[in-house]
């Protein structure tokens, strides 16, 4: 019986990016660089704080100069 449950727990479970899409890198680069979005735009969003979306941008190596600002 615990077999089954544990099956389906892990079924059921989803990427980090899947439910947080501001962590992935493309996700990310599309919006601010390709689309032109600013920080602020991306965290309203998602509804975070700015500086949760400028964090992940740094970690990426996602620069202001490539987004023109």
């Amino acid at each position: 019986m615990s077999t089954e449950i544990k099956s389906t727990t892990v079924e059921s479970k989803r990427t980090t990016t899947e439910l947080q899409p501001y962590k992935d890198a493309e996700v990310l680069r599309e919006l601010y660089i390709e689309d032109g979005h600013t920080q602020t735009e991306i965290a309203e969003f998602y509804n975070i704080d700015q500086s949760t979306v400028h964090y992940w941008l740094n970690k990426y190596g996602i620069s202001d100069e490539e987004a023109g600002e």
